[in-house]
């Protein structure tokens, strides 16, 4: 990688180089997944990238059946959910130690990692994605990357009927859609609330 900084110096300075790529889980996974981790990679590494990148889901999809799974009923639950706000907390935390004041950017995620999961095409899969990006938008994340477009049980395109799924509609009107600020509403009373304006990542 130090070499490729060292051509992309000589030749185009100002294309952006993303690192570590590592993953960041809110549950515990078999040590040869996490193997090196995020932390070990910064620590030898985090002088070359011009902006951090992480990876996160929220489950493991139903191809590897011997680790954390989440049900399509489940995927709108807050503690599912809160696994991406946890994996941007996590990511926030080691920015801020080995690459201060850089950006975040969200390079790879969906409902379940492992070559993806049927829950992704659901119409519910949508909204959890609508949730993610949210989530991303409050917390800081410059850039989030949803995989994949068209290939396996997550891409927003189906690869067989090449139609789209419930979830590109929901990156299409996001796209459309979205201003540069994300409504963080905070209940202060049983049927009252209070809307706290909190200036989002996307420009």
């Amino acid at each position: 990688f130090a070499t490729l900084k060292a051509l992309r110096d000589e030749v185009d300075p100002k294309l952006e180089l993303l690192g570590p790529g590592g993953m960041v889980v809110g549950y515990e996974v078999m040590k040869p997944l996490d193997d090196p981790t995020t932390e070990e990679l910064l620590e030898t590494s985090a002088d070359l990238f011009d902006a951090f990148s992480f990876h996160s889901y929220t489950g493991m999809s139903d191809r590897c059946s011997t680790l954390p799974q989440v049900p399509v009923d489940r995927l709108m639950d807050r503690s599912v959910l809160g696994v991406m706000v946890e994996n941007i907390r996590m990511s926030t935390e080691l920015r801020d130690r080995f690459m201060p004041g850089k950006k975040i950017w969200l390079t790879e995620t969906a409902t379940a990692a492992c070559g993806g999961d049927q829950t992704a095409a659901k119409f519910e899969g949508a909204f959890a994605y609508l949730e993610h990006l949210g989530d991303a938008a409050r917390n800081g994340v410059w850039v989030h990357m949803y995989n994949t477009l068209v290939a396996s049980d997550y891409g927003i395109i189906d690869d067989r009927t090449h139609m789209p799924r419930p979830s590109y509609f929901t990156a299409y009107l996001w796209k459309k859609n979205m201003g540069t600020k994300a409504l963080d509403v905070t209940p202060s009373a049983p049927g009252g609330g209070e809307v706290t304006d909190k200036v989002s990542a996307y420009g």
